[in-house]
């Protein structure tokens, strides 16, 4: 593939080449985005982009923990460039297959910060089309999917252990426990420890 490049600014030219082969395909990268070129518009996609400032920060690394850490990057890079791909070359109205996808991928994430215009970009949406796509097909605007998907995983985590809440705030996506402790509240009528003691109540 022949490639054209244009040094913009004072700023010293750089760039990696890098190759990947599927041995074998499954369902998800089946089909010709994986056998053909295509160009990944710089900054379209905000993941893409920390994901590949990440791998170029990491790219020397050429042992051990951070060798793992360049392979994990990469393939990260390649799941959303090739998923957003796919949905692209439809072009036609997202199906509720395309929303199952959202979902699982909410589902896989919802520890992680997410945002609208990431979930919208990954499957080749604008965010207003992507939000109006997934109440249609779910009932719920993306984020009240994602902060009660996280109460939901949090009231898990308070029926199986005697866990802090600042660590189940962290796992569920929350670097705040006050502000955890309010979206719980809304969500389940009572305070994480609240909710605790009332389960302890219910235990014989």
């Amino acid at each position: 593939m022949q490639l054209d490049a244009q040094v913009i600014g004072q700023s010293e030219y750089e760039y990696y080449l890098l190759f990947s082969r599927f041995d074998k395909l499954d369902e998800v990268y089946s089909g010709h985005e994986c056998d053909s070129h295509f160009k990944l518009e710089a900054g379209a996609n905000p993941r893409v982009l920390e994901l590949l400032i990440m791998l170029h920060q990491n790219a020397n690394t050429l042992r051990g923990i951070g060798k793992l850490r360049v392979k994990e990057l990469f393939f990260s890079v390649m799941h959303h460039v090739l998923v957003s791909y796919k949905h692209r070359e439809s072009g036609s109205s997202p199906s509720e297959r395309v929303i199952e996808e959202a979902l699982a991928y909410i589902n896989r994430h919802y520890m992680n910060p997410l945002t609208i215009d990431e979930l919208a970009e990954l499957h080749a949406m604008s965010p207003k089309r992507f939000s109006y796509f997934f109440h249609k097909y779910t009932g719920l605007y993306p984020i009240d999917y994602v902060i009660n998907y996280r109460m939901e995983r949090a009231s898990d985590l308070l029926k199986v252990g005697n866990f802090p809440i600042r660590d189940i705030a962290i796992s569920v996506g929350y670097a705040n426990p006050l502000y955890f402790s309010r979206v719980f509240k809304k969500k389940f009528g009572v305070s994480p420890s609240a909710y605790t003691h009332k389960l302890d109540n219910h235990t014989y």
